[in-house]
């Protein structure tokens, strides 16, 4: 099992994690944030009081979103590579109109682009 290696917890663990204060096995990189929480690398502490993706920006709405997202024309935030068709809304990147006249949107793009319009 290259680059694993056996924790004290019995289980298999990439090598350069480490087991954290509290008991628990961390990707390398990860911190100990403020709020008493390990974060992965890069994440960062948001004006807001909460940890938020590297990269993260802070939006003209107050919240925060994923790097390369943008403001549409409809006022919300999308992700980059997204594109607004024919039926008047955004859609991400990899989207079409299916057989049934509606687009389809890839599963996890889809997720991902529910979550840029929420903030993260």
């Amino acid at each position: 099992m290259s680059g694993k290696f056996l924790g004290s917890d019995g289980k298999y663990h990439t090598i350069g994690s480490f087991l954290g204060t509290d008991g628990k096995y961390h990707a390398k990189g990860s911190f100990l944030g403020q709020d008493g929480n390990y974060h992965p690398k890069g994440e960062f502490l948001g004006s807001d009081g909460k940890y938020h993706p590297a990269g993260s920006f802070l939006g003209s709405d107050g919240r925060y979103h994923l790097s390369g997202s943008f403001l549409g024309t409809d006022g919300q935030y999308h992700i980059a590579g997204s594109f607004l068709g024919t039926d008047g809304k955004y859609h991400p990147s990899g989207s079409f109109i299916g057989v049934n006249g509606k687009y389809e949107e890839p599963a996890g793009l889809a997720k991902l682009e529910a979550q840029t319009k929420k903030g993260v």
